[in-house]
């Protein structure tokens, strides 16, 4: 599958790229192909073209920051918080694969980690 995905969150300092390297990792060595767009301190970086949003068979969005939805309209997507793309991207992966086989236009995720969940994922990062 092809998604694109888009991650962002307020201080824009860590999460939102350590958001897109947790979704990146999930797909590496897989089929499925990502694009991410991420919105951080330096402004948005790989700015997603209508061409690859037209392309994608869904989106993830991981953002605590107001960014365009509406361009996802007709495409299958999951909408959480930047948290839940660092410490659950997997799942977030398998609700996007899920949202497209049940013909879902707009799923929300809850994630159950906390912010030791993010702390976590530093350690491994820094290890």
């Amino acid at each position: 599958m092809k998604f694109v995905a888009v991650t962002g969150c307020p201080t824009g300092i860590a999460h939102s790229q350590m958001a897109a390297e947790s979704l990146e990792e999930v797909v590496e060595g897989t089929d499925d192909e990502i694009k991410i767009e991420i919105h951080g301190s330096s402004g948005t970086e790989n700015v997603l073209s209508e061409e690859d949003v037209e392309e994608a068979d869904a989106a993830v969005v991981a953002s605590d920051i107001s960014v365009d939805t509406e361009r996802f309209e007709g495409t299958s997507s999951v909408h959480t918080g930047v948290q839940a793309a660092v410490t659950d991207a997997e799942e977030l992966i398998e609700a996007a694969k899920a949202a497209v086989e049940n013909g879902e236009d707009k799923v929300s995720y809850e994630s159950d980690t906390n912010s030791m969940g993010i702390v976590k994922k530093i350690k491994e990062i820094l290890s």
